[in-house]
């Protein structure tokens, strides 16, 4: 894990874990952790991960400190404002 503390959790339809930290995103599969960072992903606003949901279509939303928001679909992370509907 990228960081102890940890600010929000929530479930995937695929049953993993996911956690929203000071130092990046991180996926638990029930085996082991996997963390999800800037530096690889550059669609992340940033490592301070401050909350994270899944919506009921499967869609993981990760927001974070500083107000950018971004989802999960499949293996691809998108920024949130290229979603919004008329933007």
């Amino acid at each position: 894990m990228p960081s102890n503390y940890v600010s929000g959790i929530t479930q995937t339809p695929d049953g993993c874990l996911w956690l929203s930290t000071q130092g990046g995103v991180t996926r638990f599969d029930g085996v082991r952790f996997t963390a999800f960072l800037k530096e690889a992903i550059p669609a992340l606003d940033s490592n301070r991960a401050t909350t994270i949901y899944t919506a009921r279509d499967g869609v993981l939303w990760i927001g974070f400190e500083r107000g950018g928001v971004v989802r999960k679909v499949g293996d691809h992370f998108d920024r949130g404002h290229s979603i919004v509907p008329g933007g």
